[in-house]
Formats: structure tokens, sequence, C-alpha cells
């Protein structure tokens, strides 16, 4: 079995020496960093010459997506403008063009954006909703600023529009469509 160490650390001030890594591996986590500019900059520092970097983020939300379906329940239920830590535009990556702009601006060369059709199963309607709420971020974060009976309506109507994922064996599939970007130092 390989062994790896892991550590800890900030994404802004990687603790890593310049032209460290023949690779840099980011999922998911560009969307959470409260300078999504500084992170990529700093994996653009420690990778060598010609190393490679790989990053994936979330589409944006549509009505035949999960995350359209649960940001449409809070939009016309919920209140958005609630205090959440600092961060960036959850989906300011979330359209190809835009995400290949940034990583061409920090200084990737032969960018290459590509789309991932991936699915979320769950066994229930509100499947999604626990799934955000016991490994979600910031959407935990909007949820949970809800009022008990903002966040009930918002979990029946998620559970409502879930249906339209719902495959004969009782399965949900749930669309969580995501982007991946690659470039190279």
């Amino acid at each position: 079995m390989p062994e790896a160490e892991f550590l800890e650390g900030d994404a802004q001030a990687l603790p890593f020496g310049a032209d460290s890594f023949d690779a840099v591996v980011c999922g998911y986590g560009i969307i959470h960093v409260p300078d999504p500019e500084t992170a990529l900059s700093e994996m653009h520092r420690v990778l060598k010459d010609g190393g490679y970097l790989a990053a994936s983020v979330w589409r944006a939300p549509k009505p035949t997506s999960g995350f359209g379906l649960l940001f449409d329940a809070i939009e016309k239920l919920g209140n958005l403008d609630v205090p959440l830590p600092h961060g960036p535009d959850f989906f300011q990556f979330s359209e190809p063009e835009k995400f290949k702009l940034a990583l061409q601006d920090i200084g990737f060369t032969d960018v290459a954006i590509a789309g991932v059709d991936q699915v979320w199963e769950v066994g229930e309607p509100l499947g999604m909703i626990t799934a955000i709420l016991e490994g979600g971020v910031r959407a935990r974060g909007l949820l949970l600023a809800q009022t008990e009976d903002v966040r009930s309506a918002i979990s029946a109507t998620v559970a409502n529009g879930m249906m339209q994922f719902r495959s004969a064996d009782g399965t949900y599939r749930i669309p969580m469509p995501a982007l991946v970007g690659s470039g190279r130092k």
C-alpha cells in the first residue's frame, strides 16, 4: 500500500518552495478560499517548469441539476443575504471561458477545460439536503442561516423536485456537473 504524508496548510500561502512539484491537484478547493487568484498563484509557484495543474469546480446551477434545484428553492423561499464567512462567488469559475481565463491570467499555458457529467446517488428525496448539511461548506452555511420554518420549506421543495431524478430502482440520481481545468507551468 502506498504511503502518503498529509499536511494542513493555507492554500493562499503554501508551505513549499518554488518549483517543488510535478503536479498539483485541487478538488473543489479553489471555490472555498477567500482569494482564489492568490491560491492559483501559489499552485503555479510550487510547480516545476513544465508541471501540471488540475482543478475542479462546480458548473453553474441549472433547473436540471442538483445545485439548480437547491439554490432555486433557497432563492424563492429563503434569504440569500445572510452572514457567511468571507469567500468568493461559489460559481465564479463555473463557465468554461471564465475558468480558462482565470488559469491563463495566472500564467498557466496549454489550458484546457473539460466538462464532467457526474451524478450523486442518494436513496431518499432528502438525500441531497443531507449531503449538503453533512459535507457542504458555504451551501451548508446558507441553509443553516435560515429559520427552521424556512429550512423545512426549502427541504420540502427540494424533496418534491427530486422526483425528476428518481430512477426505476428507487435511487435518486442527481446531476452534479463539474468542470476540470488543467494547465502547464
